[in-house]
């Protein structure tokens, strides 16, 4: 019974221990700071999905940049990773991730898989393509 009450007492004067609770304290806050900007996040588009039909390209990546932050801070507190988040490592970067997945939702629509390039483009540049046919809207694959 010595031994163990030897046991808890050296970790208990370990000092990474205690510097590893000051940082998921801190880390607690930051996580709570981050929901309610998450949350204007959700908010903001919504609206701009309401008032202009889609959402917003900026927002979009800033919430996919939050919510990666999150999964590391979070990981970081359930002691599933050693690698403190952002300021101790780099902030995370999603663009690419939220890119790759625009592409694959922007395919044609004789489902070749093919990206359509005037919407990918239009994504990337935050606007929305201009349609090629005046008279019906739709978007005409030209032939090379």
């Amino acid at each position: 019974m010595d031994d163990e009450l030897d046991g808890v007492t050296e970790h208990m004067k370990e000092r990474s221990t205690w510097l590893r609770i000051f940082f998921m304290v801190g880390f607690g806050l930051a996580l709570y700071v981050v929901g309610f900007v998450l949350t204007f996040i959700t908010l903001a588009q919504a609206l701009f999905s309401v008032f202009t039909g889609t959402d917003n390209r900026n927002l979009r990546l800033l919430g996919a940049d939050l919510s990666e932050y999150v999964n590391q801070i979070l990981r970081y507190l359930t002691y599933n990773s050693q690698i403190r988040p952002f300021p101790f490592s780099p902030f995370p970067d999603q663009a690419d991730v939220v890119e790759q997945q625009l592409q694959s939702e922007t395919t044609d629509a004789d489902g070749s898989g093919e990206p359509d390039r005037a919407t990918a483009e239009s994504s990337r540049q935050g606007t929305t393509p201009e349609p090629d046919d005046p008279d019906t809207g739709e978007m005409v694959k030209k032939k090379s």
